[in-house]
């Protein structure tokens, strides 16, 4: 990995939290697996010396860090690297919950029986285009968190149950969710928070 110079030049603390960073990247994307991502980031967290710092990152690939800052307009990322087409989650008197760094497929499909799903799209590198998602609830159901700027589209038929989108879709440029489901004694709810 070749830093810009500048990364070289300033103090351990600085150039710490931007190994800390780049580590961070690529644990997110999939190049460092677990127990190798902790323990680089115990090394870097640890130690006092540049040249062991830069070491923790020399072989892992380069990323702009103006080009993975979220947008401003929106607040959120867009994934730039490969991107999963279709991920697909069963829940029988079980549930999943995504939140943190993550990235989501262009699209999921979610089956909720007796559980539910919580998506927190918040810190999510979104796939270009639009994100969908479909969603069968029976005595289950959906929550997902977008920040504001985010597009959601919600569509569906409910039986004893509802879709609560309290996003809207009026962003734009802005990334976006669109949902379609069928809900059975359950439901989606659809909340923005900063």
């Amino acid at each position: 990995m070749n830093l810009p110079v500048e990364w070289k030049d300033e103090p351990v603390k600085i150039l710490r939290d931007r190994v800390i960073e780049q580590l961070k990247y690529n644990y997110a994307h999939d190049h460092l697996e677990d127990d190798e991502f902790e323990k680089r980031l115990d090394i870097a967290t640890n130690t006092k010396s540049k040249k062991e710092l830069l070491l923790t990152i020399e072989d892992l690939p380069d990323f702009t860090i103006d080009e993975d800052k979220p947008s401003k307009k929106t607040g959120v990322s867009i994934n730039k690297s490969e991107v999963s087409e279709s991920e697909s989650l069963v829940h029988v008197f079980s549930g999943t919950t995504r939140k943190g760094i993550w990235n989501p497929p262009k699209k999921l499909n979610v089956v909720s029986i007796f559980g539910g799903a919580e998506f927190d799209f918040r810190k999510a590198n979104f796939p270009p285009g639009v994100l969908k998602i479909k969603a069968t609830n029976v005595f289950g159901g959906l929550e997902i968190t977008v920040a504001p700027g985010v597009n959601v589209i919600s569509k569906g038929v409910s039986i004893f149950g509802g879709i609560d989108n309290k996003a809207g879709n009026n962003y734009d440029g802005g990334p976006t969710i669109e949902i379609d489901s069928v809900n059975v004694f359950g439901g989606i709810e659809i909340r923005v928070r900063e």
